[in-house]
């Protein structure tokens, strides 16, 4: 098995595809890698081999990209977000630039739970074939409205646990600038293809 391993991290002969995931990783954390402009919403999800509706376990490899997409969300599309959780859409941090500024934001920011949607988003539209298991996220910026922020995952473990075939992604919000807004972690399954 070719995983990220303890042994594998420790001596990268066991896994040579290490280095380039470690090498794409070092890129994106440092906001070096910038996306291609593609349609904004969520659209276009994903590019080359993985613009398919069905993928399998075996299609994918250490090291391949999710995405990236841009995309710019607006106030009309965070009261919609805030309305189906239940929310009244009143005036708050997350739909007033006056409300923001008033604390002490630049303006209105997108709330968590919504940026958690998107980047949820983002892995599920890979394909059809793709289930989120778990995804775990860290806020380190706000994420502000009518700005473009670009979305972006990168496989880092490819194993099969319990029966279950598991990809482990690392995936980014990043701000124009290149900026981590968001960051985390994910789990996902996909079939196997039948033998």
């Amino acid at each position: 098995m070719c995983g990220a391993t303890a042994v594998a991290r420790a001596n990268e002969r066991y896994c040579p595809q290490l280095s380039v995931i470690r090498a794409r990783r070092a890129a994106l954390m440092i906001g070096m890698r910038r996306a291609s402009s593609l349609e904004s919403g969520l659209s276009g999800l994903s590019e080359g081999r993985f613009n398919m509706s069905e993928l399998y376990f075996e299609d994918v490899d250490f090291g391949d990209d999710i995405g990236p997409i841009e995309r710019v969300v607006d106030v009309e599309q965070v009261r919609r977000f805030l309305s189906v959780r239940g929310e009244t859409p009143v005036d708050s941090r997350f739909t007033s630039d006056e409300y923001a500024q008033a604390e002490g934001l630049d303006g209105a920011i997108v709330p968590g739970a919504m940026n958690i949607t998107i980047l949820s988003q983002l892995l599920t539209g890979w394909a059809d074939t793709v289930r989120l298991k778990k995804l775990d996220v860290v806020f380190r910026g706000m994420v502000p409205h009518n700005k473009p922020i670009t979305l972006s995952g990168i496989v880092t473990d490819k194993d099969i646990v319990d029966g279950e075939p598991r990809l482990e992604c690392d995936v980014f919000m990043m701000s124009e600038e290149g900026m981590r807004l968001v960051m985390g972690n994910a789990i996902l399954t996909l079939p196997q293809r039948e033998e």
